[in-house]
């Protein structure tokens, strides 16, 4: 369970060589910007203004884009635009591309302007990518660093390296309607955001090593939480995440996720292993876990985190209710009873310890 900034720091990259453009006459505020098969979308972003839309014609993309300033890029669609790693590494900035690894490329990097002790100065955003397949690259598919109101929407998100999507030291992020599989360490990722007050909404995440996974990282109160709601999370180690590392993570509300037959086994690197686990709550505080179902989550080897929805490492006031959750093992609701919380109206059969359902 890596995934620290410094670790992206050193690992990121992504660009693409000129061509020709089709541009609106004046290229003025709001224009927008037509990329066909052939030319470049790094190209695009270069020449765009910020406000402007890019709109990316069906095809495959064989390059990385690193965009740092406010646009609006478009594909044709899930499956039709598709963006992979080229060939040759392109040159990005040292918040993008490690320079002395340059072949460690993300698809999208966008991200603001942090100083030399990696403090965010400025801002980028809000910045929405859209209507792509984004696959095979060898660390982030889509990257946000320092960014306020991201979007990734509509968008299939396969077989990165590391994550599909992420969004570290960013506020008000906003994931809906994305395919996320097959990506080496989560699906979608949010991290390191005091302010993130995600919507992480009517998503797919299956066969990656986590599903949805939130680390320090809050909501904005107990009244506005973030949200991880009606998404569907299957064959990964765990389905969905909340944990505090000691940065702070606070005010989540997970509601109406089928979290199901997340057998995968992580073994244990920064993190314990995991394997047959639905939805967890580690050491974060005000979490909601409600009306969720959680099925047949069950481990394929012996794991430290295992259950249906499971409560550990001190979380406090994490309230689960309403949930319908069985066939879970080793058991459907799982607390170490190290912190503080409440269930109510679940839906269940086992417990660890016994009567909580």
């Amino acid at each position: 369970m890596g995934g620290r900034v410094g670790k992206i720091m050193a690992g990121v990259a992504g660009a693409a060589l000129a061509a020709t453009l089709l541009v609106p006459a004046g290229g003025a505020y709001g224009a927008v910007i037509n990329v066909s098969p052939g030319q470049s979308i790094q190209a695009a972003v270069n020449a765009a203004s910020p406000g402007d839309t890019i709109r990316v014609a069906a095809g495959v993309f064989r390059e990385a884009v690193e965009v740092t300033k406010s646009l609006t890029i478009v594909g044709a669609g899930q499956g039709s635009t598709v963006l992979q790693p080229p060939t040759t590494p392109p040159t990005q900035s040292a918040i993008c591309q490690d320079p002395n690894n340059k072949s460690v490329l993300n698809g999208f990097c966008i991200h603001g302007v942090f100083d030399s002790q990696m403090n965010l100065t400025t801002p980028v955003g809000p910045v929405k990518i859209s209507g792509f397949t984004v696959k095979n690259f060898p660390q982030i598919g889509i990257l946000f660093m320092g960014a306020t109101s991201p979007v990734v929407d509509s968008t299939t998100l396969l077989n990165d390296a590391a994550y599909g999507t992420a969004a570290f030291v960013s506020t008000n992020d906003t994931f809906t309607n994305n395919i996320a599989n097959k990506n080496g360490e989560a699906g979608i990722y949010v991290g390191d955001s005091p302010s993130a007050n995600a919507v992480i909404n009517n998503n797919q995440a299956a066969n990656n090593g986590i599903g949805i996974f939130v680390r320090d990282s809050s909501g904005a109160s107990s009244s506005s939480p973030g949200k991880v709601t009606n998404n569907l999370v299957r064959s990964n180690c765990i389905g969905v995440v909340f944990l505090n590392t000691g940065s702070g993570e606070a005010h989540w509300q997970a509601s109406a996720n089928q979290s199901s037959a997340n057998d995968s086994f992580c073994p244990p690197s920064d993190g314990p292993s995991i394997s047959g686990a639905g939805i967890g709550v580690a050491g974060a505080t005000d979490v909601a876990v409600m009306n969720n179902l959680v099925t047949n989550n069950q481990p394929s080897q012996q794991a430290t985190i295992s259950g249906g929805i499971i409560v550990v490492n001190g979380a406090t006031s994490v309230v689960v209710t309403g949930n319908d959750a069985h066939r879970n093992l080793p058991a459907d609701l799982v607390w170490d009873q190290s912190g503080s919380a409440t269930f109510t109206g679940n839906s269940c059969k086992t417990s660890i310890p016994a009567n909580l359902c």
